[in-house]
């Protein structure tokens, strides 16, 4: 039931199956979901189960095979016990237990319903529950996963606007971000990176941190799309609008241009701005993109988790929102007097190489992608 109390269970499939219950009020289920998208999107690996979600997120056959699912993970966590394809006999004493894995696979797709199996691995398994459940997932392909941070801005401005990082390998989300942490740590920085606070002594190091972006082009781009604000009505849906075009030119153009071809998985992420709203707003997107899927795209493009997250501590939300700053920056404020935010926002422009006649606000249907 969804209603008060969520009883969920999940099951461990040893020599005989064994079916546990638990009771989750509705703040505990959406507590612990939240903390699992948290843990995979900050690519944090503490525990376990954050772990085996980055996993499931990223390779999509694990979640209907145990088997690959420990291939996956042993590849991604434990690879010095590795020795190419081979698994030698001592190692195997010190590789982290299927039995383990398959736990927390459980745990995550049955209790928190994330990184759900096919409809027909979910019936195998005998854990087919409510109907709603039974819809949310047919078959799940074995796509390449690319991840879209999105952000939106212009609220009270001439313009609106929505901007978006894509990992074009979802797996590359992983590195870039300890990259980063890295690079952070290198530098003594300690603070958030987003457009609004950037101070002048901080300038130098953000342009190293586009710098550092800009290097990695051949696996991630930044792409945007803006309508003028006058008489478009309520905002929420207008956000919702561009967020959608903004995600089909985008996979169009990745297409095109080879750099992310069909057949693909999408996994959309965008900064928080209200439960309520938000909710709303990314429940009518699926529907949207999971239409556009079968009536454009043959199906060879696989909606999967679509989220609302907030940025604090989620380096990837934190890049969009440099991004998207940056073009409001040009569309918005574009005074005689400049200051070092207008520095930035020029040297994030002309490094991605967006053409600036696209800033002109006069082509709302133009995709602002680097090419």
């Amino acid at each position: 039931m969804i209603q008060g109390g969520l009883v969920s269970d999940y099951e461990e499939k040893e020599e005989k199956v064994r079916r546990d219950k638990i009771e989750l009020s509705e703040e505990e289920f959406e507590k612990g979901r939240q903390e699992i998208l948290f843990a995979v999107n900050s690519a944090r690996n503490n525990k376990l189960q954050d772990r085996v979600a980055w996993i499931l997120n990223h390779y999509p056959a694990a979640r209907d095979s145990d088997i690959t699912l420990s291939l996956s993970y042993w590849e991604q966590f434990e690879p010095e016990f590795l020795d190419g394809e081979v698994i030698k006999k001592l190692n195997l004493f010190k590789l982290t237990k299927t039995n383990s894995l398959t736990r927390e696979r459980a745990r995550i797709q049955n209790v928190y319903k994330l990184y759900l199996a096919s409809d027909k691995v979910r019936k195998h398994r005998g854990k087919l529950e409510e109907d709603q459940y039974a819809a949310a997932i047919s078959e799940q392909p074995n796509f390449p996963v690319s991840v879209v941070y999105a952000d939106e801005s212009g609220k009270n401005d001439k313009f609106l606007i929505v901007g978006s990082l894509w990992i074009l390998n979802g797996r590359e989300a992983f590195r870039l971000q300890q990259q980063i942490e890295a690079w952070k740590i290198q530098k003594c920085i300690t603070y958030e990176f987003h457009f609004a606070e950037l101070k002048k002594q901080q300038l130098e190091e953000y342009k190293e941190l586009v710098d550092l972006l800009h290097a990695e082009s051949a696996l991630l781009g930044f792409k945007g799309m803006f309508v003028e604000r006058a008489g478009t009505g309520h905002q929420s849906e207008v956000y919702g609008d561009l967020f959608y075009h903004l995600i089909v030119k985008g996979i169009e153009h990745d297409h095109g241009k080879n750099r992310a071809p069909l057949p693909r998985t999408i996994q959309f992420l965008k900064d928080q701005e209200s439960t309520g709203g938000d909710k709303l707003l990314l429940a009518n997107l699926k529907d949207r993109l999971q239409q556009v899927s079968v009536n454009k795209f043959d199906k060879k493009l696989y909606i999967d988790q679509i989220e609302a997250m907030d940025s604090k501590a989620l380096i990837h939300l934190q890049l969009t929102d440099l991004f998207t700053g940056s073009v409001n920056r040009h569309l918005n404020h574009n005074n005689d007097v400049k200051n070092h935010k207008d520095e930035f926002a020029d040297y994030f422009i002309d490094k991605f190489r967006i053409k600036r006649k696209k800033l002109s606000g006069e082509d709302v249907t133009a995709l602002l992608s680097f090419d």
